[in-house]
């Protein structure tokens, strides 16, 4: 492998590229073993530490401390500043909601975080900056709308991108390179709106989603104002139903609740009938445009509206789909939606109770 002048140091990197704000510790780490020529297992390699011994997810989350210590020593900083940039230092309430795997990986006992990117956010990254890294917000299992520009994320694929986000970083070889704003009209035209059937009403589903989303990923500590209540409830009983969807159909037991109320603009017979494996399910081990489209769903249920047809699968549905939501689930799944329902408006917990047909 060919090697740049500026090698590392076992007592430490001269240079380190700074890592940015809301960026992911091992989004930084690819960027910096980038700068020396190295992959991240290379670089930890030249500074005498061993790929095999680092889990780079636990380090991401802040879930562990030593080798914390072994990578600010061989970045020349304080373990301090590097714990500052984990995700449990930063979003502690989002530790539990994170978007994984659903295994853990070829090293260390954490399963990698999963990655989704905004391209839009890539793209002007490598405008401002000269370069491109993966944002903590990405990792969110709530986040499936990029709440700066509007548009859904993507994955870099099905599999594994840990350590080091290096597959991802393998698909999108031009994260790095310069880019002309030939690129930027090329995003633009690639999320305009469409004229297929269903396109309006999509759009405006997403901007409900992504109101819901902020709400989810931000810090329930702070101080919410009157005018957001509505907001905040309808958030919560949107995360309430996703559990739901999560757990199994009674009268079909392989089977999540999920699968009755997938909307067809998102997801097919054909994708669902293909991920039936554990039951239930976890929704955090679901990949961005699942979630997406399981969330689009809780909403809709939420709300009680019905979508127009070009949404929909095409089942029978029900005039009330909370009610009918409640009589899918098995008994013990049924009393704890119930339970949870205690949290929802009044008019909502009324609707869950009401004969479903």
């Amino acid at each position: 492998m060919s090697r740049r002048r500026n090698n590392p140091q076992r007592n430490g990197l001269a240079i380190v590229p700074p890592c940015e704000e809301d960026e992911l510790i091992s989004s930084w780490l690819a960027r910096v073993g980038r700068f020396y020529g190295y992959s991240v297992a290379d670089l930890l390699d030249e500074s005498g530490l061993d790929i095999k011994t680092i889990d780079l997810a636990a380090i991401d989350i802040g879930l562990t401390r030593a080798p914390i210590g072994l990578l600010a020593n061989m970045l020349n900083l304080s373990a301090e500043l590097l714990a500052a940039h984990t995700i449990k230092s930063a979003l502690p309430w989002a530790v539990n909601g994170l978007a994984q795997e659903a295994g853990s990986g070829p090293f260390g006992a954490t399963s990698p975080l999963r990655a989704a990117i905004c391209p839009w956010c890539l793209e002007l990254q490598r405008i401002d900056r000269g370069f491109s890294w993966l944002r903590r917000e990405w990792v969110l299992a709530w986040r499936t709308i990029c709440p700066r520009d509007g548009v859904r994320l993507r994955e870099s694929g099905d599999v594994p991108v840990a350590p080091g986000w290096q597959e991802f970083f393998r698909r999108h070889p031009r994260v790095q390179q310069a880019t002309c704003s030939g690129s930027i009209c090329a995003l633009q035209n690639e999320f305009s709106a469409s004229s297929s059937p269903g396109a309006g009403e999509t759009m405006q589903l997403n901007k409900s989603l992504l109101q819901i989303q902020n709400v989810l990923a931000a810090d329930p500590k702070c101080d919410r104002k009157p005018a957001a209540e509505d907001k905040v409830r309808l958030a919560v009983m949107v995360g309430d139903i996703l559990w739901a969807l999560t757990r199994s159909d009674r009268a079909f037991p392989e089977r999540i609740t999920y699968e009755a109320f997938a909307l067809q603009a998102f997801d097919s017979d054909w994708h669902l009938a293909r991920r039936r494996s554990s039951v239930p399910a976890d929704y955090t081990r679901f990949g961005v445009m699942v979630r997406h489209s399981m969330m689009a769903s809780a909403e809709i249920i939420a709300v009680g509206a019905n979508p127009p047809s070009p949404l929909c699968l095409p089942r029978i549905r029900s005039q009330n789909e909370l009610a009918f939501l409640l009589s899918i689930l098995t008994t013990p799944d049924a009393d704890e939606l119930v339970g949870r329902s205690s949290r929802w408006p009044k008019q909502s917990q009324a609707a869950l109770l009401e004969d479903p047909r």
